[in-house]
């Protein structure tokens, strides 16, 4: 985490100085745990649950083409997922704090450049942050367990539409596919989180 925290700061201070404006995302994570085995098998128990996701950053154009806009900052994302079987329920909870980069292409706008789409593609790399197992009514602690911690990279694609408020200010709504995947695992065991996240999106420009 120290490491994380580290890149975070000089992330952020140095993109701050060419930044053209703020994007803020907040919304809600459904999560599917796409798990096997060391034998290669899937556990089917195993259900789909929603969490938070909030994005924080900053964005700007990187051409003279407005059309395209590049994002970078801050995600926090929850990852959850509940399962049952004849014996046990079972539900995991985690926080994922890291570091998102996008890339949108604005397909539409208006004539009266009030409403525009865009598509975004990027990807997300984070660590665990907090993370809870319960089992019936047993808590245990997954920060430290092989399949969650490590850093996961999370490729995505999604869609968002804007509406202009003012010359400052667009708010819409944004929604994105995405899978996350531990990075240098060597375990058998494999864990992959596949997300549908729907979400408001304000941004600010500057």
């Amino acid at each position: 985490m120290r490491q994380l925290s580290l890149i975070i700061i000089l992330f952020l201070t140095v993109t701050a100085a060419n930044a053209q404006g703020y994007y803020f995302n907040f919304g809600q994570n459904y999560t599917k745990y796409d798990y096997k085995n060391s034998l290669g098998q899937r556990n089917s128990n195993l259900k789909s649950d929603n969490g938070i996701v909030v994005d924080f950053g900053y964005q700007w154009n990187i051409s003279s083409n407005v059309k395209w806009q590049y994002k970078a900052g801050l995600s926090f994302q929850q990852f959850n997922a509940v399962g049952k079987s004849a014996t046990y329920d079972y539900s995991w909870k985690t926080d994922y704090l890291g570091i998102q980069n996008s890339l949108s292409y604005d397909i539409y706008t208006s004539n009266d450049e009030e409403v525009s789409v865009r598509i975004n593609a990027g990807f997300t790399g984070s660590k665990i942050i907090k993370g809870e197992q319960m089992i019936n009514n047993t808590r245990y602690n997954l920060t430290e367990e092989e399949d969650f911690k490590g850093l996961f990279l999370q490729p995505h694609i999604g869609l968002e539409n804007e509406f202009l408020i003012n010359e400052s200010i667009k708010l819409g709504l944004g929604y994105r596919f995405s899978k996350a995947f531990r990075l240098n695992s060597d375990s058998k065991e494999k864990l992959n989180f596949i997300n549908n996240s729907l979400y408001l999106n304000f941004k600010y420009s500057i």
